[in-house]
């Protein structure tokens, strides 16, 4: 499961607008997001952070505006709080685009119960000389080095960027590990959503 009960009503005691993911592959998860969700009524329009990164998991969003965004781009690190929830994909650094409410970009790995879909063939990141991100399906999911960390975020004058250091998933490689894995993703206020991969 990718977040606990206890995690879920802790992240919305700590700031309503953390949405903690709430799917799992039973689905035992998804009553407690309705269970301790807030009694106020939904405002018509949400004032939400145009640079948000979730410290604990790793996970981070790019928004065009604050307010009913045009341009939306999402990415998946994975932080220690990850290490015992996170549903063993092949994902460090994946990322989805959202453009006018329509998802132009999504990763397409996230199937319940279908273990196939877990590589990352099925999701939004490199093979590098036919080395995948080790997702930690292999007995390590709970080891340091499938940590793939958030290490810069910032905005400026409209624009706004954060990048994914996806080395440490990439190094389990057997030969030719590389030895930088980072993911650079930028917002261009509603003009464009960039996306560089440095790899070496």
């Amino acid at each position: 499961d990718i977040a606990s009960p206890a995690q879920l009503k802790a992240a919305r005691a700590e700031d309503p607008s953390k949405v903690w993911p709430a799917v799992a592959d039973r689905g035992s998860i998804l009553p407690y997001g309705f269970l301790w969700r807030g009694t106020e009524t939904a405002p018509a329009e949400m004032n939400l952070p145009t640079l948000q990164v979730l410290d604990t998991i790793h996970w981070g969003v790019l928004r065009s505006s604050a307010i009913q965004p045009k341009l939306v781009l999402q990415a998946k690190g994975r932080g220690p709080g990850m290490l015992q929830f996170h549903e063993v994909h092949q994902d460090a650094g994946s990322f989805v685009v959202q453009s006018r409410g329509e998802m132009f970009l999504i990763d397409p790995g996230y199937m319940p119960g279908n273990l196939v879909m877990r590589d990352a063939a099925n999701h939004t990141v490199p093979v590098i000389d036919g080395q995948a991100p080790d997702g930690g399906n292999s007995g390590n999911r709970s080891q340091p080095h499938v940590l793939a960390r958030i290490v810069d975020a910032w905005e400026k004058d409209g624009i706004r960027s954060l990048t994914v250091d996806s080395t440490l998933p990439y190094s389990v490689a057997k030969t030719h590990a590389p030895q930088r894995v980072r993911r650079v993703m930028a917002l261009v206020g509603e003009e464009a959503a960039i996306t560089l991969d440095d790899i070496l």
